[in-house]
């Protein structure tokens, strides 16, 4: 009779495929896939999927592998990474001190540290390259920097401790739970109530079978010490709520004769850097100084019309006064300023070489009828040096229809505000600008046909169009499926006596929510003033330095 002695147990080690509770080495694993996995560290901890989201600065991803699981619909080519990184949660050799550590990502704010990765000798994990972890800060919170799981094994599992923006060293401390005391000695919960815990969910793209169930963090974290103010909340597994089409105007004021409105509620931004005026009510616009810079009684200031030669109380336009009559196509007007009569674009001055850079060269350019552009690439108003002027005004005797991109040179090799290209466009008529137009530079009059007096009201939400009456269209024809393609971008200002905003154009993934029509008042109206308005501009905001949009 043969005896087999009994066989040995294996080990329980990290790495063996199994999740022990504990293995051998008293490790309590979070998860173990035989070594480093996408889901597992090789020393059984387990990796944290998902998003952040601040309002501040835009989306926070928690592992370099989430750009594998993208939504069905954001592409590819959205979703940049900064090499390999991850947030992990970490056993430890007793059960209840797991930890949460590691590094997230951010395109405007760099990495995000948690836990005992935040320490200053740990710090410096992320960098490839030298580095001094005292750039980063090198205060810790009284109980150091340590992120736990304050209810293991419970659902969902909440964490207690402090994450930190490594670029903003002691001012970016992160409060992961408002049990956290804040710069008053006292707990966060009493101002800013949060804390954030661990669940479980789908990540990905069902469509196409790259669906994965990860774990991920949820809830929300608070950064308050920057003078008091600081990033604010981040919110961990965000909902991405419907973004609608909306209108926003930087570093200036909208006004109307009558009420503002927006068709589709209040706007993720705002709608105003500065004052929102009107003579009539406001609903759903934003002024980002608050609501004190709305004015619901202002006014009201007529539209420049032909019976008041081209004036208001805001100042006055001489559009008969600057024309004269032309010979051989040009003619100098009253105030020794050179007239140009032009049929399309080609006609205005260009750089050698390269027709599409234009030279307005401080002169007015008539065209006597309406105006088409459609040109085979942008049009560039380009800067002059020495003692060049590169502002000019352009006066379309009728419709102006736009299908090409136009911009501002953005060299900076001017060295005179006369150099500054600055241009001023006088429509007597509509502005109709086609939807495959995503730039417009210039300052935009929109007078209309002197023979009409004023465009009818819509009805409701029925439009009521008169050609030529003085009508500013941002994408035209109008269909849904062109208007949505693109945003436009004005670099300028425009007044008409009636706007039609069509464009849909919505980037709920953005970093940074922008209006489907943006006009940025950049200044340049008041640096280098067009021919005929220096009367005009007496009223305009006061520029303000490095705020020339390029």
């Amino acid at each position: 009779m043969t005896v087999y002695g009994q066989e040995e147990p294996s080990e329980k080690i990290c790495g063996d495929s199994k999740v022990d509770k504990p293995n051998d080495d008293g490790v309590y694993e979070r998860c173990d896939e035989g070594g480093e996995t996408e889901s597992c560290t090789a020393q059984c901890g387990q990796k944290l999927f998902g998003w952040g989201w601040g309002d501040t600065f835009g989306w926070l991803s928690l592992n370099s592998d989430n750009c594998n699981y993208l939504e069905c619909d954001i592409p590819a080519s959205v979703c940049q990474d900064a090499g390999n990184y991850y947030v992990q949660v970490e056993a430890d050799t007793n059960q209840a001190d797991d930890n949460l550590k590691g590094w997230a990502w951010s395109d405007n704010i760099g990495f995000v540290c948690f836990g005992a990765s935040c320490d200053s000798t740990q710090i410096c994990q992320f960098s490839g390259g030298s580095c001094n972890a005292a750039d980063y800060g090198l205060a810790a919170p009284a109980n150091g920097w340590r992120a736990l799981v304050e209810s293991k094994n419970e659902n969902p599992e909440v964490f207690a401790g402090w994450g930190k923006v490594v670029n903003l060293g002691d001012q970016g401390w992160l409060s992961l739970n408002c049990d956290n005391s804040d710069a008053t000695g006292g707990p966060y919960c009493n101002t800013a109530e949060h804390l954030m815990a661990v669940i479980e969910k789908d990540l990905g793209c069902r469509d196409t079978g790259q669906l994965k169930k990860v774990p991920m963090l949820s809830g929300f974290a608070w950064n308050d010490q920057i003078d008091g103010v600081g990033l604010g909340w981040v919110s961990f597994d965000p909902e991405i709520s419907p973004l609608e089409p909306w209108l926003q105007t930087k570093y200036s004021d909208i006004y109307s004769r009558l009420g503002v409105r927006s068709k589709t509620g209040e706007a993720p931004g705002y709608n105003a850097t500065y004052l929102i005026l009107a003579k009539g009510a406001i609903v759903d616009f934003i002024s980002a100084r608050g609501d004190a810079w709305l004015d619901p009684n202002y006014g009201p200031i007529d539209f420049p019309t032909p019976q008041t030669r081209y004036s208001n109380v805001l100042g006055s336009l001489d559009v008969d006064g600057i024309l004269c009559s032309f010979i051989d196509g040009q003619c100098v007007n009253a105030y020794s300023q050179k007239v140009l009569a032009i049929d399309s674009m080609s006609d205005l001055p260009a750089q050698v070489g390269l027709p599409l850079n234009k030279y307005l060269s401080g002169n007015i350019y008539y065209a006597d009828d309406s105006l088409t552009i459609d040109e085979p690439g942008a049009i560039q108003f380009t800067n002059q040096t020495g003692f060049g002027n590169g502002a000019g005004t352009i006066i379309v005797n009728g419709d102006l229809t736009v299908n090409s991109n136009i911009i501002y040179d953005n060299t900076d090799r001017l060295t005179k505000f006369r150099n500054l290209a600055s241009a001023a466009w006088v429509v007597k008529g509509d502005l109709k600008i086609g939807p495959d137009v995503t730039d417009l530079a210039g300052n935009f009059i929109v007078l209309g046909d002197s023979a009409i007096e004023k465009c009818p009201p819509d009805t409701g939400d029925e439009r009521q169009e008169l050609a030529s009456c003085g009508q500013f269209y941002s994408c035209y024809p109008n269909s849904p499926a062109s208007c949505a393609s693109y945003p436009l971008r004005v670099s300028g200002l425009v007044m008409a006596k009636k706007f039609y905003f069509d464009r849909t154009f919505v980037d709920k993934y953005a970093a940074v929510k922008e209006g489907s029509e943006i006009v940025i008042y950049d200044g340049r109206l008041l640096a280098n003033v067009p021919p005929g308005f220096s009367n005009f501009i007496k009223a305009l905001p006061i520029w303000r330095s490095g705020v020339f949009s390029r």
